[in-house]
């Protein structure tokens, strides 16, 4: 069976469990998150699973008319991200002992992969202590590592039937209502409490106990690895005990202020450029940015979805000696309409640094869709912003577009991005040899600390302040080479 989770079903899945952590229904917010695009709850994914499942008892026969089924054990593990409006795909089969194993997979990836077991119970309907209400909307709580260890609390159930029948007409009619409702406060435990703000929900475990009489979910958090980030969760609910595992996932990466960008730029040493940044939002391009006006040039930024970070950086650069200002621009719509947009303002130098998700692909399998999608940004953006700008400025003497030290590397699981960034290369090559006028500076770029490297497992990400303030005045150098008459390039 196939599916595509839109926003909607996201957000009402958000009002139904209480969980709505940013990475699961912010788009913006998301982008600079680990998977870059917002994902999927694990325990809707999971509902969707069993809601799918129980309706094949249903119809087979093995699930009483009228009846409902009890939880006996579950046990799910979120092995990768199944991103929004993504189609994955659901298999259902038999194991040994009476129990189901439900994976979701894309291309044959596997993402969630449950083991599940039920019997026959009595009633389906909900107990007193269970709320019928939507869980109270929440601002997600922001923990660090040193915090994880000694937590634990209790989260109160609830369950709002029609939302529920809503989402899994199966499920909610069928499952146990504290049994169901148990399962959505987990979501909300892992997304909202504990991490919190900055969580991962990797894995559950629930096994029927009906020594267990608890009216709430209780959770104790019982051990914390820092090397991987993971951290273990035991539960116990009505009639249910288990754990939870979930990781603690990086948060945004800050980028250097002002205050040190100051001390390591030069008066007035990129004064007379007038430079286009595409992209400078975050990431490297708000290191170019910032150093940039730091050092007298006169700066236009773009964005596409980060509005508040690039009014932020706006901001920042308010005391600079040129105005900076932000506009936003898509790459693959914007370029016919940029001589409005800039209305009037003409760029000596282009900072190209527009990009999409780059550890999206699968190793060892190539996808000819993806790799067309990095080079319509890299390869077809980039030209057509070109192309715009030398036709409303005679004044372009500069094109900096970074590239990649993984061209040289040829990691397993980025065979698209470097293919489509090693056809950018060639790309500017070409250009250059056309446009003798401009100096094109395409440096390979090591692993540098931004959103796109962050992740779970210790990585050597490099500062890039110092290491783009070279390269920048690398780039004025061939700059003034180009208008002065033409050194060789740099």
């Amino acid at each position: 069976m196939l599916r595509t989770f839109s926003t909607d079903d996201q957000l009402s899945f958000a009002r139904l469990s209480g969980d709505y952590n940013p990475m699961h229904v912010d788009p913006v917010a998301a982008r600079r998150l680990m998977f870059g695009r917002p994902v999927v709850h694990g325990i809707h994914a999971l509902l969707w699973a069993l809601d799918t499942l129980l309706s094949q008892r249903e119809k087979a026969g093995e699930i009483v008319a009228g009846g409902a089924v009890s939880v006996v054990s579950l046990q799910s593990n979120f092995r990768g991200p199944i991103i929004v409006g993504e189609t994955v795909e659901l298999s259902v089969a038999p194991i040994s002992g009476g129990r189901w194993k439900l994976e979701v997979s894309k291309d044959r990836t596997k993402l969630a992969t449950t083991v599940f077991a039920f019997n026959q119970a009595t009633s389906s309907g909900m107990p007193d202590f269970v709320s019928t209400q939507l869980p109270k909307k929440e601002k997600c709580r922001e923990r660090i590592a040193s915090e994880l260890t000694n937590a634990s609390g209790q989260l109160a159930l609830s369950l709002q039937f029609e939302l529920a029948s809503n989402l899994f007409p199966n499920a909610s009619r069928l499952i146990a209502g504290n049994q169901l409702a148990i399962l959505l406060a987990t979501t909300r435990l892992v997304g909202m409490e504990l991490p919190g703000l900055h969580s991962l929900f990797t894995g559950l475990e629930l096994f029927r106990n009906d020594q267990t009489t608890p009216t709430a979910l209780l959770y104790t958090a019982e051990e914390y690895d820092p090397r991987f980030s993971m951290l273990k969760i035991a539960v116990t609910a009505p009639g249910l005990v288990g754990k939870i595992s979930a990781a603690l996932r990086p948060a945004p990466t800050a980028q250097a202020g002002m205050d040190v960008i100051h001390r390591l730029v030069k008066t007035g040493e990129f004064a007379g450029q007038r430079a286009l940044v595409i992209g400078g939002s975050r990431g490297l391009g708000e290191v170019v940015a910032k150093e940039l006006a730091s050092g007298g040039a006169e700066v236009r930024l773009t964005y596409f979805r980060g509005s508040s970070d690039a009014q932020r950086i706006v901001a920042e650069l308010k005391g600079s000696v040129r105005p900076v200002q932000c506009f936003a621009y898509d790459v693959a719509t914007d370029a016919g309409r940029l001589c409005d947009l800039l209305a009037g303002w003409s760029p000596t130098a282009l900072y190209y640094f527009a990009t999409p998700f780059i550890f999206s692909a699968v190793a060892g399998r190539f996808s000819a869709e993806l790799f067309r999608s990095f080079c319509a940004c890299y390869v077809e953006n980039f030209l057509a912003t070109f192309m715009a700008i030398t036709s409303i400025s005679a004044d372009l003497s500069g094109v900096f577009y970074p590239s990649s030290s993984a061209v040289d590397e040829l990691p397993a699981n980025m065979v698209e991005y470097t293919s489509a960034k090693a056809a950018a290369e060639m790309l500017c090559g070409s250009l250059q040899k056309s446009y003798h006028a401009v100096h094109f500076s395409i440096p390979r770029l090591p692993r540098l600390a931004t959103d796109q490297t962050a992740s779970l497992l210790p990585a050597e990400n490099a500062d890039p302040t110092a290491y783009i303030l070279e390269l920048l005045r690398r780039m004025n150098a061939g700059m003034m080479a180009m208008r002065s008459g033409g050194a060789d390039r740099l």
